[in-house]
């Protein structure tokens, strides 16, 4: 992953970062409860979904009237499925327009493209991976 810095090339985001993700980062043992103390210059803790969602996507209700790519420069990244079902469906209450669900097909109408790609008519192919 790559930080950006936007022009701050003192920040020493990216080191706090790798330490974070190594495991190395100091933390506080409360009780049973983890906790780690973040320089505030990292950039400011949101406690809310909805919050966090604001910030990243502003003006989301009109996004028919932005370029598609800048929806693209937005990823909010989580380490749990669930979590990011959750704010997929914050972000889809919040864009108007009718709901519509598309279900994945496990084989294909094309014979063709079923003769030359056997996963495609296996059903024990296809595994989801498990949260981890």
């Amino acid at each position: 992953m790559r930080a950006h810095l936007h022009g701050n090339t003192h920040s020493n985001f990216p080191q706090q970062l790798l330490k974070l993700g190594e495991g190395t980062f100091p933390f506080l043992n409360l009780d049973t409860n983890y906790a780690i103390t973040l320089d505030e210059t990292l950039g400011q803790m949101i406690h809310y979904l909805d919050s966090l969602i604001d910030a990243i996507y502003p003006d989301i209700e009109n996004l028919h009237k932005n370029n598609f790519r800048w929806l693209c420069c937005r990823p909010i990244v989580s380490p749990r499925n669930e979590t990011v079902n959750a704010i997929n469906n914050l972000i889809m209450q919040k864009v108007p327009g009718e709901v519509k669900c598309y279900k994945p097909s496990l084989t294909s109408r094309t014979p063709s493209l079923t003769s030359r790609t056997p996963s495609l008519t296996s059903r024990t192919q296809y595994t989801i991976p498990r949260n981890f």
